[in-house]
Order: C-alpha cells, then sequence, then structure tokens
C-alpha cells in the first residue's frame, strides 16, 4: 500500500487510457513516510522517470562517496602497519579533508534537498550548479537563473531563501574551498 494519496486526500487522475496520477506532497502524505525504498504511487506518476533517475544519481552519489571515504580509511592501517607516520600527516588527512570539503558538502547538500519541501519546483537549487559555483563565482551567493520568486538578486541556498541563510551557506562554502585548495599542496 501507498502512505501518499489515502482517500479524501488531493489527488488528482489525468491521463487518457492509462490512470495518471498527479500528487500534491502537502495535501496528499499523511505523515508516515513509506518504510523502506520507493512509495509504489511513484509508479503511477506523470513525473515518475524523472523523479526515479534524480533519486537513483543521488543515491549513486552517496553511495560512491561514501565507497572512497572508506578506502581511505583503510589505507590507515597500512600506515600503522608499515610504520609510515609521516603518511598519515601527509596522505591520509588532506585525502580525508579534500574529499569531505567537496564531495561531503555536495552529500549534506543532497540530504538537505530531500529534507525540505519547495512549493515551487523552479525555486529548487540544482546541486550541480552549486557545487560547480562554488569555484566558478568563489564567494559569491548562489543565484537562481529560472527563479519565480523575487529576491536580492536571486540569490538562493539549498538551507532556505533568506538572506541569512544564504549568507551563511556562502560563508560555508568559500571556507570548504580554501580548505580544499590548501590541501591540494598538503
Amino acid at each position: 500500500g501507498s502512505t501518499c494519496c489515502p482517500e479524501g486526500t488531493n489527488c488528482v487522475i489525468t491521463g487518457t487510457g492509462e490512470n495518471k496520477v498527479t500528487i500534491f506532497p502537502r495535501e496528499a502524505f499523511n505523515g508516515k513516510p513509506y518504510p523502506f525504498g520507493i512509495d509504489p504511487i511513484w509508479q503511477t506518476a506523470e513525473n515518475k522517470l524523472v523523479f526515479i533517475n534524480s533519486y537513483k544519481m543521488k543515491m549513486s552519489v552517496i553511495l560512491g562517496i561514501t565507497q572512497m571515504l572508506f578506502g581511505v580509511f583503510l589505507s590507515i592501517f597500512n600506515h600503522f602497519r608499515f610504520k609510515h607516520y609521516i603518511s598519515i600527516f601527509a596522505e591520509f588527512i588532506p585525502q580525508v579533508l579534500f574529499l569531505m570539503c567537496i564531495f561531503g558538502w555536495l552529500v549534506i547538500l543532497i540530504i538537505c534537498k530531500w529534507s525540505i519541501f519547495y512549493n515551487d519546483p523552479n525555486t529548487a537549487p540544482s546541486l550541480l550548479i552549486t557545487v560547480i559555483n562554488m569555484f566558478l563565482e568563489f564567494s559569491n551567493s548562489p543565484k537562481l537563473t529560472n527563479a519565480t520568486f523575487s529576491s536580492k538578486d536571486n540569490e538562493y541556498s539549498v538551507f532556505g531563501q533568506t538572506e541569512k541563510v544564504t549568507a551563511r551557506q556562502r560563508i560555508a562554502q568559500t571556507n570548504l574551498v580554501v580548505l580544499a585548495v590548501v590541501c591540494i599542496p598538503w
């Protein structure tokens, strides 16, 4: 059974031939998340392919980064076994810091974006653009190019749309990029 669209909620059946469901998450969700996997109601949604592909891509990124971090943590056992203690400082620490500053931040952004409800899909930030702009627009606030709302120069944050939150994300991203760049020659 599905946790979305219980009887008496605001789900609209659209389409001809096959029944397609348009889900309004605020009204349709009954407060209990599906216990494991993806709610079966997505099988009838019009945007099924877009949602499922996006979900799989984000899960792949999280699992891939977790696997890379696990591999880097395994290297510390070799450093101790062969008594290369300087390698802990010269290799292990910079690798972990670089990985977490860039890709760990991406995982945090993915989880935060999953946790926040966006009324208008056009206001949901692109995570790819956010991470790219960490480097290309260094120390500038993230910009939303297709915004339908009016804010200060269309600034946005994955964590919310207030200027205070956007400024905090800008400061965090600036510090993470500086730390990652310091790790390169280290």
